[in-house]
């Protein structure tokens, strides 16, 4: 029996990689940690539900949230006192976070 789920174990992600439609319901899609860091991260935010979740967006928005981050730990190790939710980033939609960065789509 241990044989039978190592082999389909290893078929399984090699049918999600090669797009195997006949056996789309046998994808296995590996992640680690990092993939629950996120659903964490992103619960209650619009990114939330899948449909919303496009690349640039998701992109842009863990770039946002890791300069906030990363600035609000070096005003702390400068001993400058923040209050604890200014260090979070809630995830925005695309045209928010072009706006909040003055950023021209059009270009």
């Amino acid at each position: 029996m241990a044989l039978v789920f190592r082999s389909y174990l290893g078929q399984s992600s090699h049918w999600a990689n090669s797009g195997d439609a006949e056996r789309k319901i046998d994808y296995q899609i590996w992640c680690g940690p990092a993939m629950g860091a996120f659903n964490q991260w992103v619960k209650g935010s619009f990114l939330e539900e899948m449909k919303n979740r496009r690349t640039v967006t998701v992109a842009l928005n863990l770039l946002v949230g890791a300069a906030v981050a990363t600035r609000c730990s070096w005003l702390r190790s400068q001993r400058i006192s923040l209050p604890p939710e200014v260090g979070s980033f809630v995830p925005l939609p695309l045209d928010q976070l072009e706006k909040l960065l003055d950023i021209d789509a059009d270009r």
